[in-house]
């Protein structure tokens, strides 16, 4: 069945919340069931023997409001456990199904409470071990619309809707980025790498080579490969030359995530 939301013009809705049956014993269970009414006129209970267990089928006279629908639920206080065992509901729609559900699920039995909400399955066995079908519970396209789903391929197995995991915060993704020249100065020249990094943890370890017509040679502690630690967002790596520098010859510095030189973060090319 379609589910239409009621226009702006539609009258008010009312929730109101009944005791079947109290709990017998602390920790028990106790029966409940939330009636919804269409009209918004307050709950005045007439006669002290009718059996309210039944509506939407009571008598004018003996209501508050009209009843639209109803469900039926089981509260176990002590394992935090409500269980819709039947539903009923006299309206175009299932729409009130779906606001009495909301008001259940946040305003009373919350997931932040530490509630577990389940209906149960649509058919019961006798105690024969036969199937009895019930009617009351054929609506299950209501139930699936809401995102409760069975917890196995059972008959009579229970629908459940897990809950919602809060969003993780999105990490900011890694990213480098490299930039290189020729420092020259009167104590020293060197190789001056400009690293910029974003979402990187402290202590990661960045592996750097150089390649192309730059060689051992030409750096004062002869090495082309090395390691460096990112700590900060900019860092600096310095690779000192021999003087005289002669001009002209280009490199390639490759920065990699492994000391295997397979997984390429970026380069940054320098000329002489």
């Amino acid at each position: 069945m379609a589910i239409r939301r009621p226009s702006i013009s539609s009258p008010e809705w009312l929730f109101q919340d009944f005791l079947y049956q109290a709990a017998t014993a602390p920790g028990g269970s106790e029966l409940r069931y939330v009636q919804i009414k269409w009209d918004g006129e307050i709950y005045e209970r007439v006669s002290q023997s009718f059996d309210y267990s039944d509506p939407p089928f009571v008598g004018s006279e003996q209501r508050g409001g009209s009843i639209v629908g109803q469900i039926d639920y089981e509260l176990n206080a002590s394992t935090g456990l409500v269980t819709i065992y039947s539903w009923s509901v006299n309206w175009r729609d299932e729409w009130p199904l779906r606001l009495a559900l909301t008001y259940l699920s946040q305003c009373i039995y919350s997931q932040d409470k530490r509630y577990t909400i389940r209906v149960a399955g649509n058919e019961v066995y006798s105690q024969a071990g036969d199937t009895i079908e019930v009617p009351s519970k054929y609506p299950y396209a209501f139930w699936v619309s809401e995102r409760y789903n069975p917890l196995d391929n059972e008959p009579d197995t229970y629908l459940v809707r897990p809950p919602v995991p809060p969003a993780p915060p999105s990490p900011t993704p890694e990213s480098f980025t490299f930039e290189s020249f020729v420092q020259i100065t009167v104590p020293r020249t060197y190789i001056l790498v400009t690293i910029t990094s974003e979402g990187v943890p402290i202590q990661t370890p960045l592996y750097w080579r150089i390649t192309g017509d730059i060689t051992p040679a030409m750096l004062v502690d002869n090495f082309t490969k090395g390691l460096i630690l990112i700590n900060a967002s900019v860092e600096f790596l310095e690779l000192p030359l021999v003087r005289p520098v002669l001009p002209g010859p280009t490199g390639l510095i490759e920065f990699y995530s492994d000391y295997r030189f397979t997984n390429l973060v970026g380069s940054t090319s320098v000329t002489l």
